[in-house]
C-alpha cells in the first residue's frame, strides 16, 4: 500500500478527492491510504492563529513554525538529523513553485515508497526553519502560483497513484499515455463513426481506425504521436529520435529546437491531414529529460510496474521507417 500523510489548514478540501473515481477506488481497495492532519488543531494560540507578518517586511503573512512542529511531533516525525540516524520513515515534501518539478521520475520514486508526508503551505509561504529542520524537499507542479498547496498535493497523489500496481485497470496503461511513452498521445475517437455537426458537416473517424487491421491502426497511432510531438514538443521528439535512431538520422545540435518546431508545424499541416487530428495533453518534463530513461525504467521495474512502448523496447521495422521519415523531414536530412 502507498501511504500519504497531508498537513494542511484546509482538511475539508480532501474528502471529495479521496472518494471519487480512480483515487476513490484505490482507497477503497486498500491500494492507497491518505491521512489528513489539520494544522490549525495544533496551534497554541487561543484564536488558533497560524500566521504572522514576516521579519524584514514584505507583503502578506507567513505560516508559523509552532503548529507544524507540534503536528510533526504528534505523528512521531523527528528532525532531519535524527531522521537520517534512525533510518527512513517517510519522504517529506513541501509543495512550492520554487521546488523540483513533479515528473515521472519523482512519481515513480514515491510510488515505490517509503511513506510520503506532504506539507501544504498557505499565505505567502512557510517559516523556513520548518523546512530546514525537518529536511523538506520542495516540489512544484508548474510555473504558476496557487492560493495554497492543497491542489498541488492532490495532483501529486493522483500522479503517483496511477503508478501503483493495481490502481489502473492495466498496470501498463499509464505507460502508453502522453509523455510517459516518450511521445505525446495520439488522437482518440469513439462511437459513432460519423457525427453530424450543427453546420451540416459530417465529422468522421479516420478510416484506418474502423478497418479492423490492428497493425495498421498501431502504425497510424504511432505516426500521429510522432507528428504531434514534433509540432508541440520538439524537445521530446528530438530526445525520442536520438534514443532510437543513429546520429546519421538525427542531429545532435540542441540549437535545432526552434527549427524543428517550425518544420514540425508544416509537418502537421501537410501530413497530419491524412487523418483527422485531435488534442493531446502535454506535460512538462524536468530538465528536458526523456521520461522513458533507463533510470526511470529500472525504478518502475523495481516497483513491479510494466514498461511499454517507447520505454526501452525496440521499435518495429515499420515504426523505424516512420520515425526516420518524420525525423528526416524535421531535420532536413536525407536518409
Amino acid at each position: 500500500m502507498t501511504h500519504f500523510n497531508i498537513l494542511t489548514l484546509f482538511p475539508g478540501m480532501f474528502p471529495g478527492f479521496l472518494e471519487a473515481g480512480v483515487i476513490g477506488r484505490a482507497v477503497k481497495n486498500g491500494l492507497l491510504a491518505v491521512d489528513v492532519t489539520d494544522l490549525r488543531e495544533y496551534s497554541t494560540d487561543k484564536h488558533r492563529k497560524v500566521d504572522e507578518y514576516p521579519f524584514g517586511g514584505g507583503a502578506g503573512l507567513i505560516m508559523t513554525a509552532q503548529p507544524v512542529f507540534d503536528a510533526m511531533a504528534a505523528l512521531g516525525i523527528e528532525g532531519a538529523e535524527a531522521h537520517s540516524q534512525n533510518g527512513p520513515w517517510c519522504r517529506r515534501l513541501y509543495m512550492s513553485p520554487r521546488g523540483r518539478l513533479l515528473d515521472e521520475k519523482l512519481a515513480a520514486e514515491l510510488a515505490c515508497g517509503p511513506d510520503t508526508l506532504i506539507l501544504c503551505g498557505r499565505y505567502e509561504g512557510m517559516d523556513q526553519r520548518v523546512l530546514d529542520y525537518f529536511g523538506f524537499e520542495e516540489v512544484s507542479v508548474g510555473d504558476y502560483i496557487l492560493t495554497g498547496g492543497e491542489l498541488p498535493a492532490m495532483t501529486l497523489i493522483d500522479v503517483v497513484a496511477r503508478l501503483v500496481p493495481g490502481v489502473l485497470g492495466s498496470d501498463a496503461a499509464h505507460a502508453e499515455e502522453s509523455v510517459y511513452s516518450g511521445l505525446l498521445e495520439y488522437p482518440q475517437f469513439t462511437r459513432p463513426a460519423a457525427y453530424p455537426a450543427p453546420d451540416g458537416h459530417l465529422l468522421t473517424v479516420p478510416e484506418v481506425l474502423t478497418s479492423g487491421n490492428h497493425k495498421e491502426i498501431r502504425l497510424w497511432q504511432f505516426r500521429q504521436a510522432l507528428l504531434l510531438t514534433a509540432e508541440r514538443r520538439p524537445d521530446l521528439f528530438q530526445a525520442f529520435a536520438e534514443k532510437h535512431l543513429s546520429p546519421k538520422h538525427c542531429k545532435d545540435d540542441k540549437t535545432q529546437a526552434g527549427a524543428v518546431q517550425e518544420d514540425a508545424t508544416r509537418v502537421s499541416a501537410t501530413q497530419v491531414g491524412r487523418a483527422q487530428t485531435g488534442n493531446a495533453q502535454t506535460d512538462r518534463v524536468q530538465d528536458g529529460a526523456l521520461p522513458g530513461s533507463a533510470q526511470t525504467g529500472q525504478m518502475r521495474a523495481a516497483c513491479g510496474v510494466e514498461t511499454a512502448h517507447g520505454l526501452g523496447s525496440a521499435l518495429t521495422k515499420d515504426e523505424m521507417k516512420i520515425l526516420k521519415e518524420i525525423s528526416s523531414f524535421c531535420y532536413k536530412i536525407a536518409d
